[in-house]
Parts: structure tokens; sequence; C-alpha cells
């Protein structure tokens, strides 16, 4: 499918995206992410989850503790490598992929599972509820990522993400429009879940609201934002010019050579 283009065509995603991602940034990124990375496993299966007290009612929550713990833990020994230069350097398309892989842990994973989390700590909240709750959300994402990845080639076709052109210039008229239906989507599945949340759980505080809102407004939006993630990605493994040389600079553009 994105085999008939060219690095050119994905040039104002390389400049405005991955020149902010170069991998001695990602390095330093990791070094601060691996504290915060278990501080987010505590939060949500120790606070949220509660493991050791009043513990949720979420099915399986015992197996996805122990399945998240050693994602984080393999997380966190791929992190420590990467942050030593002549590996990054090396391998900078699976530092990349770890980077996608944190961002997801750390900002759509986590608060997600937070929020399911309090909300099966209500006994008005039964097994069946939490799983119709779970896959309306996930639904929704799927549908978020399957619109943006069809927006997204939509454009690519159009030529919108090419650097120096009259789409180019347009890029940005083109995305606005584009957002429409991927709001209306979030939005709809986002009022759903809520009002499923609100008529089966009894709320102790605002503070559990506000938790529950953000974990799902937060994964919601990481499911928008993987495909450029995967775009870069494959970018990084079929283009040179996406990857960095010795000097932490962008390889030119193939047809500049």
């Amino acid at each position: 499918m994105l085999g008939k283009f060219k690095d050119k065509d994905f040039e104002a995603i390389r400049n405005s995206a991955l020149s902010r991602q170069t991998p001695s940034n990602l390095a330093g990124a990791f070094i601060i992410s691996i504290p915060l990375l278990w501080l987010m496993y505590f939060l949500v299966f120790y606070v949220a989850g509660d493991a050791t007290g009043d513990v949720t009612n979420y099915p399986l929550f015992s197996e996805m503790m122990l399945i998240c713990f050693w994602i984080s833990i393999a997380l966190t020994v791929f992190m420590v490598l990467f942050t030593i230069r002549v590996i990054y350097m090396k391998f900078q398309k699976i530092q990349y992929l770890v980077g996608i892989g944190l961002s997801h842990a750390l900002f759509g994973g986590g608060t997600y599972l937070a929020a399911l989390f309090i909300i099966g700590k209500s006994d008005k909240v039964s097994a069946d509820v939490l799983i119709k709750i779970t896959l309306i959300s996930l639904s929704t994402m799927v549908i978020i990522l399957l619109v943006t990845v069809i927006r997204f080639i939509t454009l690519l076709n159009k030529g919108a993400y090419r650097r120096g052109t009259a789409k180019d210039v347009q890029r940005t008229k083109f995305e606005g429009y584009s957002y429409v239906p991927i709001v209306v989507i979030a939005s709809t599945g986002f009022v759903i879940t809520l009002q499923i949340i609100i008529s089966n759980y009894d709320f102790e505080g605002l503070n559990q609201l506000i938790v529950i809102v953000i974990g799902f407004l937060v994964a919601h939006v990481m499911s928008f934002v993987l495909p450029e993630q995967l775009v870069i990605l494959y970018c990084k493994y079929r283009f040179k010019s996406f990857n960095f040389d010795n000097r932490g600079k962008l390889y030119y553009i193939e047809d500049d050579h």
C-alpha cells in the first residue's frame, strides 16, 4: 500500500516530528521514563486496582498485573540498553519501536487500565458491565485508528505530506477537515461509555471521576497518535533519510544526492 511512495512523500512528517525525536533525545527520555514507568505500574495496580486492599472487581486483574509487570521489566531492560550511544546509534529503528511501546504504556494503557480498575471497585458494577465498558471503549479506539489510517493515506495520495509543493501549503486545511469524523467517532464512543459508567457506578468523589475521564480520553488520543508513529517506524526501516548519522543529523533525502 505504501510501497509506491518515496521518502519525499513523507518529508513533512520527517521534518516536523522525527527531527525532534533524535536517538540522543530518546535516550534522555528513557532515563527519565524508567522511574515514571514503575510509578505508573504502582499507581495502576496498587492505587487504582488496590492489589493489597479493596481489590477491583475487574476480570483477570491478577493476571493482567503479572503480564504488565513483565512488560515493564522488558521495557526497562530495553530502555537501559538504548541509553548507550553505541547501541542506540546502531539500532535506531528498534530504539524508536521501544519509544512507541513506552509512550503507550505510560499514556495509553496505564491511564486506561487505571480508569477501568477504579470503576471495578464499585460493588454496583458487575463483571458484565465492566466487559461492556471495555468492549465499547476499545471498539471506539479501533475505529479511530482505522479512520486515522484512511485519513493519512488519503492525504498522502494528495501529496499533503510533501515539502515545498502546493499541497504541502494546503495540508493544514485538509487535516482540519479530516479531523471531523474522528472527533465525532471519539465523542460518540466516549459519551456512550460515560453514560454506562454513570448509570452503574456510585462515585465516591470528584477525584475518581477525573481519573476515569482522563484515562479514557488519553487512551483515545493515543489511538489517534499510533498510526503516525507506525508510519515513521515504517519509513525508518525503508528510507535511510529517516535515520540519523553519527553527528545526530538526519540523512539527506535520497533524491537530493
